[in-house]
């Protein structure tokens, strides 16, 4: 959700979308998602002539507006990751065990480079910012815990944990 969050930012701001007379993409991303909630009207107007920018921004609008579908869209994103990552040990398991390869190499090698990359920055980022984690098994245990304690958020329909998360930069979906 911070990607799609960053992304309408980032689009506001080529157009030069303004709020309180200061350029839309200076603001942090949980200050946007409070102002894409609480202006979504001059918004939406802003970018009529941008069709496509204002289905996605309706559409983002409606998911952080309703616990229950932003809880849907972040469980329907773990499943498409997990799939993605059981189609990588697939190709892994090809390679070792037969060595054929019924993917492009040139793709896998980008899905790996991309989580690898991804992963890595957020451990590392995570133990300078949470010094009381020193391990990546602690880093793990810790994503986990506040992953379920989000999603139960979401479930009991409050956004407090999601607006904590975007504060704190630990969410990456």
């Amino acid at each position: 959700m911070k990607k799609h969050l960053s992304a309408t930012k980032r689009a506001l701001g080529e157009l030069r979308y303004t709020y309180n007379e200061r350029d839309i993409s200076s603001y942090e991303t949980h200050e946007f998602k409070d102002i894409l909630l609480s202006d979504k009207a001059n918004i939406i107007e802003y970018v009529q002539n941008h069709a496509y920018l204002k289905f996605h921004i309706e559409l983002l609008i409606e998911k952080l507006e309703s616990p229950h579908q932003l809880k849907s869209f972040i469980e329907s994103h773990e499943e498409r990751l997990k799939l993605q990552l059981q189609r990588v040990y697939r190709a892994r398991c090809d390679i070792v065990h037969s060595a054929e390869l019924l993917v492009s190499p040139a793709l896998l090698c980008a899905n790996l480079e991309f989580y690898l990359k991804h992963t890595l920055r957020r451990v590392l980022d995570t133990i300078v910012i949470d010094t009381h984690i020193k391990s990546t098994q602690e880093f793990f245990k810790n994503a986990s815990f506040q992953y379920q304690l989000l999603l139960k958020d979401l479930g009991c329909n409050k956004t407090d944990e999601f607006t904590h998360c975007l504060k704190r930069n630990v969410m990456s979906f």
